[in-house]
């Protein structure tokens, strides 16, 4: 069978058909009081669902009065749908880089950000992967500038923090995305998480009984589509499917947002999202292992580097695995040598320091401003964690690895 790192990732028959029968369950409003008392729970905070993760981070800012002329810190290498998140309210993204030869930020980083910065009220931390940033001396930093401090953990909702708590607990709101290939995998969804109680929650339509189907169409049969391509692939009718639901826009990219400003979570959807929910220890224990399968089997590589260390692959999600090859033309040549073997990592994260995809997307970034990520983007490859990947499927690319480095 082929290896994808996304395409439907978090999938297999079982979450095909619960999301085919999203629309038919009776218990929708119970199951959404459900997770949100979960969510609550988990995080100690109060809890809003939205229908994504930049719908998420755009509710945080509204709430905590973040507006026009206002900076927020956040790092390079990431998505654009963050830094779209921050212009719907009006404000600027400013930029951090990585710590040199790691996946992570440090203090030193945000200090740069912030000196640099006109206006700055709030720092994201985006914990990328699943590895968790310097949160508490950043943490310590930000209450001592007056800084609001939001965990976006769309990658690592599960990480372990400081003092065994989970990641998360040193912010001041927490900001969840549930879309394709996160760590809680339910199509689409977000949420916010208020530790600390802004002044007034801004408004948002609350569902009735009656709206039964306002997840669409398309994105109920994304699991169904992508399981199909995916077992048929290697007979060649899977990449005809591909190309034919592309065409008809079946499967929609997660980076374009449907909508311009924040929307709720389509009352239908938890039954997914709470199901998802329910997996997180078993899942994020399968992530575990393959990672330390890969960093074993990896680590004396002369031609590959690990940017993360034992122990944050035990305290991290590990949504994917991350390596680094010696230059742009070595990352060519390795994704080129696993492809001929059906092994496609194309889908990197990320590829530039502020991520688009296809998408034309004008960004605040100031190229040379942060060349650690600019310089990662170029010679990173994400090897896959998820549940559709088996400990001989890791065995077998890593091999395919190791034998590429001695050609």
């Amino acid at each position: 069978m082929p290896i994808f790192n996304s395409l439907g990732s978090n999938y297999k028959f079982r979450e095909v058909l619960i999301a085919s029968l999203l629309c038919f369950s009776s218990q929708q409003e119970a199951q959404y009081k459900t997770i949100l008392k979960k969510l609550e729970r988990y995080f100690q905070g109060k809890a809003i669902l939205l229908h994504n993760g930049r719908d998420a981070i755009e509710y945080c800012l509204t709430a905590y009065n973040i507006s026009t002329n206002d900076q927020v810190l956040t790092q390079a290498f990431s998505c654009s749908s963050i830094e779209e998140a921050i212009h719907r309210v009006g404000a600027q993204a400013c930029y951090f880089d990585l710590a040199p030869g790691k996946i992570k930020t440090t203090l030193k980083q945000v200090k740069k950000s912030y000196n640099k910065a006109k206006q700055p009220k709030a720092v994201i931390l985006q914990h990328t992967l699943g590895y968790q940033d310097e949160v508490a001396e950043i943490a310590r930093f930000c209450q001592e500038n007056n800084l609001l401090l939001i965990a976006d953990l769309a990658q690592a909702v599960g990480a372990t923090g400081s003092n065994n708590q989970p990641l998360g607990m040193e912010a001041d709101a927490v900001v969840l995305s549930f879309g394709r290939d996160k760590v809680v995998d339910a199509i689409t969804g977000g949420a916010v998480l208020f530790r600390k109680q802004p002044k007034k929650l801004p408004e948002l339509k609350k569902f009735q009984s009656s709206e039964k189907n306002t997840l669409s169409f398309k994105k109920t049969l994304y699991p169904f589509f992508t399981w199909v391509v995916r077992k048929t692939y290697s007979i060649c009718l899977g990449k005809v499917l591909h190309w034919f639901f592309k065409k008809l826009d079946l499967t929609q990219t997660s980076i374009k947002s449907p909508h311009q400003n924040y929307q709720p979570l389509p009352i239908n959807l938890p039954i997914l999202l709470l199901d998802a929910w329910n997996q997180l220890e078993t899942q994020l224990d399968h992530r575990r292992q393959l990672a330390y399968y890969y960093f074993n089997q990896i680590k004396q590589n002369k031609k590959i580097v690990v940017p993360v260390e034992t122990g944050e692959i035990k305290k991290g999600t590990n949504l994917r695995f991350p390596v680094l090859v010696q230059s742009g033309k070595h990352l060519q040549s390795l994704l080129n040598y696993l492809a001929k073997h059906q092994i496609y990592l194309l889908d990197r994260w990320y590829k530039k320091p502020v991520d688009s995809g296809s998408l034309r997307f004008k960004s605040d970034y100031q190229p040379g401003s942060c060349p650690e990520a600019e310089k990662m983007s170029q010679v990173i490859i994400n090897l896959p964690t998820h549940q559709n990947i088996s400990l001989a499927d890791a065995e077998k690319i890593t091999k395919l690895i190791n034998l590429w480095s001695l050609t």
